[in-house]
């Protein structure tokens, strides 16, 4: 089969002049205002994620101070009183966690409103950062939440098959 006949060969590429570096470098008024009224939202996103964190190192605090009242809140057996500081340490991991993207986009957000206010190529450059930013963590949280579902579906099976077995 010939490179004429193949149906999957890649588009020819167009025959485009390449832009200028003025032309690179420069964003229209529709994407500085653009970026300028996503500014707030991307605020108000960050700190609503600051917030989040904040809740869950607070429930981090009391899962951990919780078994020391003296209270049997999990129950009284050995297992059962593992169950707050695994809670604990749950939450205030995923409260260190998810305090960076907040922060990215936070930053992303007053960054936007800057580029707005002042059209400056280096501020344009330092949301296009924090865009990579927020993109890179989320992309290294979907894989590795996709990597874990066999581990967890294995570990699942085994606990299952292991409490069938002795009830």
């Amino acid at each position: 089969m010939s490179d004429a006949e193949n149906p999957y060969q890649p588009p020819a590429a167009a025959d485009e002049a390449p832009l200028s570096q003025g032309e690179m470098g420069e964003a229209t008024a529709a994407t500085r205002q653009l970026l300028g009224k996503a500014g707030p939202w991307l605020k108000f996103l960050g700190i609503m994620g600051y917030i989040g964190c904040g809740f869950m190192a607070v429930f981090g605090v009391i899962f951990l101070v919780l078994p020391l009242t003296g209270d049997n809140v999990f129950g009284s057996t050995s297992q059962s009183r593992l169950v707050g500081p695994a809670l604990a340490l749950f939450y205030l991991a995923l409260g260190i966690v998810l305090f960076f993207p907040a922060r990215f986009i936070h930053k992303m957000g007053s960054r936007s409103t800057q580029y707005q206010q002042d059209g400056d190529a280096t501020t344009l450059e330092g949301v296009a950062l924090h865009l990579k930013q927020v993109a890179k963590f989320y992309g290294i949280v979907t894989i590795v939440g996709l990597a874990s579902i066999p581990v967890i579906l294995v570990v699942s099976i085994i606990a299952a098959a292991a409490g069938s077995s002795s009830g």
